[in-house]
């Protein structure tokens, strides 16, 4: 074959190959292989043409053969030391995630790798503790009773709300997630400081926003007479492994809107229930 029909082939490939991962591939750690291989070929490509390549051009390349590597090693290590890890899952391990998050459409590597950067921790409560719900964890019940006290907005009194979260009574598993709300806070807050890498935004929309999260109101969950088992997410280590890894991103952020809709559902029947009852009164 000729040297320039070589060279062409070859650019052809890895134009194919950096397209098509771009387009098709919606996991972060192949599609960043994919890019490797294809700025690889590109190299190669170069090489066989020689003398006709500048200095510059090689070092651009070199350049972004690199950047494609250190995304990819972001997005692989986790998932290799999860593979190569030789622990095996616990049974409250597998029934967790068949319960929860399989239905988010998370992998079994995927749920290891949590496990295997400690992400996912299981504690155990001692019977009456308290705990801050501030957007540092996300917890699933797996067994026992917790109370979970939120501040009304806008009370007179400064009235709370208590909901009372049960593992036997739930038959929605994501009724069973508390301090996702602060979760939601915490992740909304980091787009947004993304966001204001790659956009300018006015002072003054930012100083709502600065000031609206200031204004959340905490919250908090007082443990059951029994005590409580609770797998929690550790929230600093999950944002991380959500930014090399799209389909966790997804399937986490689906986990978040299944606990909203848990709750609009659950506030929306409470309201419908208190106007009845009032409706009740008057005839």
């Amino acid at each position: 074959m000729p040297l320039a029909s070589e060279i062409s082939l070859l650019h052809d490939a890895s134009s194919i190959a950096l397209d098509v991962s771009t387009v098709t591939i919606s996991n972060t750690a192949w599609l960043r292989l994919c890019n490797v291989m294809g700025r690889l070929v590109i190299l190669f490509a170069d090489y066989i043409q020689g003398d006709g390549i500048s200095p510059v051009e090689w070092a651009f390349q070199t350049a972004m053969l690199v950047i494609a590597l250190r995304l990819f090693i972001r997005s692989a290590c986790p998932l290799i030391m999860a593979a190569l890890s030789i622990s095996s899952l616990s049974v409250r391990d597998r029934r967790a995630y068949a319960l929860l998050f399989r239905a988010v459409g998370l992998t079994i590597l995927q749920f290891k790798t949590l496990l295997a950067s400690r992400t996912l921790d299981w504690i155990e409560y001692q019977p009456n503790e308290a705990v801050e719900l501030d957007g540092e964890y996300i917890y699933f019940l797996y067994s026992g009773t917790v109370a979970v006290t939120i501040p009304v907005s806008g009370h007179s009194t400064g009235g709370t709300e208590i909901t009372f979260i049960r593992n036997e009574s739930e038959p929605c598993i994501s009724a069973r997630i508390f301090g996702d709300i602060q979760f939601a806070k915490v992740l909304e807050a980091s787009v947004y400081k993304k966001a204001k890498k790659n956009f300018k935004s006015d002072k003054k929309s930012r100083n709502q926003e600065d000031a609206s999260s200031r204004m959340a109101p905490p919250s908090s969950c007082i443990v059951g007479s029994n005590g409580a088992s609770v797998l929690r997410m550790f929230t600093p280590k999950l944002l991380k492994l959500m930014e090399n890894d799209d389909e966790l991103s997804r399937s986490i952020q689906r986990l978040v809107l299944l606990c909203m809709q848990r709750k609009l559902s659950r506030m929306l029947r409470d309201v419908g229930l208190k106007s009845s009852t009032k409706g009740n009164r008057k005839s």
